[in-house]
């Protein structure tokens, strides 16, 4: 891991906003110590907790198509990284 991985520089990966808007913040604090941040350790990509909640735990909706064919989106058994795709052991968040 290197001093980047751990700074509240950049920005989350799934919603492009960053992590932290404040300098006097960014300087103070890291981003271990945020409980709203998580990085995966296997890949060290890192996010939101909320925006990796979204992926991996919310129910989707089932949608019909115009066609009327349905479609639907099962949680995934096998959680993996939002960006490259790695699967992420809880161990590793």
């Amino acid at each position: 891991m290197t001093t980047y991985n751990d700074s509240l520089v950049g920005r989350c990966s799934v919603c492009l906003e960053p992590f932290c808007k404040d300098e006097a913040e960014m300087e103070s604090s890291t981003f271990t110590d945020r409980v709203d941040l998580v990085r995966i350790d296997g890949c060290f990509h890192r996010f939101h907790t909320l925006c990796v909640y979204r992926d991996w735990f919310m129910e989707r909706a089932t949608e019909e198509d115009e066609h009327g064919y349905v479609q639907s989106f099962d949680l995934p058994e096998i959680k993996k990284c939002p960006i490259c795709r790695c699967e992420a052991l809880e161990d590793d968040i």
